[in-house]
């Protein structure tokens, strides 16, 4: 993950030091566009067997899988201002390929992310007539598909939870805005509990937990409405 940020983030920051920004001062009302990203999802997975009697072996304790790749998508939100205070709401839907996956004595764990979104409000505050500085928070969602080489068959979920985040923005000649945004996301726990061969004589229940939080580093070109 660690190369893709940086890719992202030297981007950016090139594209923030060309001497190509206009003095615009328009910030108001709606807007749209699109963001490029890497990211890393730490999944803390904890995989149970045997539901009721004795010491609940099989899968074992937990396993750390740590999904990395990039994403892309879609951005809408809302501005309004008020002196060199900038705030308003924001909305993103990202699609992409977070993966990785944990090879241990019990077998394997991977996860995929195919899916991100945030909702969002922003407060930011003018570093000039055609700049802001931000910060972000609100609600973070994921969908992720978890496979395991054991019993358990693919898991996929929904998760939601919070998201706050730091970022620039910098308008051009034309009225566009690009920016660099930083954010961290706890996407909560959730647990699948799947029975072997609908009880007959399978050991038990098998409940797999995963606690999911992890970072997206983004570039941003949107337009005003």
């Amino acid at each position: 993950m660690g190369i893709r940020n940086g890719a992202v983030l030297a981007a950016a920051l090139t594209l923030a030091g060309t001497g190509a920004f206009a003095q615009t001062d328009d910030w108001r009302g709606l807007y749209g566009g699109l963001t490029l990203g890497a990211g890393e999802v730490h999944n803390d997975l904890e995989h149970n067997t045997g539901g009721g009697g004795g010491g609940g072996g099989g899968g074992g304790g937990p396993q750390d899988v740590d999904a990395s790749g990039a994403a892309g998508g879609i951005v809408l939100g809302y501005n309004e201002v008020k002196g060199n205070i900038i705030y308003g709401f924001e909305a993103d839907l990202m699609f992409g390929a977070l993966d990785g996956t944990v090879v241990s004595g019990g077998g394997s764990h991977s996860v995929d992310i195919d899916a991100m979104m945030t909702l969002r409000g922003r407060v930011g505050m003018r570093t000039g007539p055609n700049a802001m500085i931000y910060g972000t928070a609100g609600l973070a969602g994921q969908r992720a598909t978890i496979s395991h080489s054991g019993a358990h068959p693919d898991w996929t979920e929904t998760y939601v939870g919070w998201t706050a985040g730091i970022g620039y923005e910098r308008a051009l000649s034309n009225g566009a805005r690009v920016g660099l945004e930083a954010l961290y996301m706890d996407f909560g726990s959730a647990t699948d509990v799947h029975t072997p061969g609908g009880g007959a004589g399978g050991g038990g229940p098998h409940e797999l937990v995963n606690d999911a939080s992890g970072t997206v580093i983004r570039v941003r070109a949107t337009f005003p409405f």
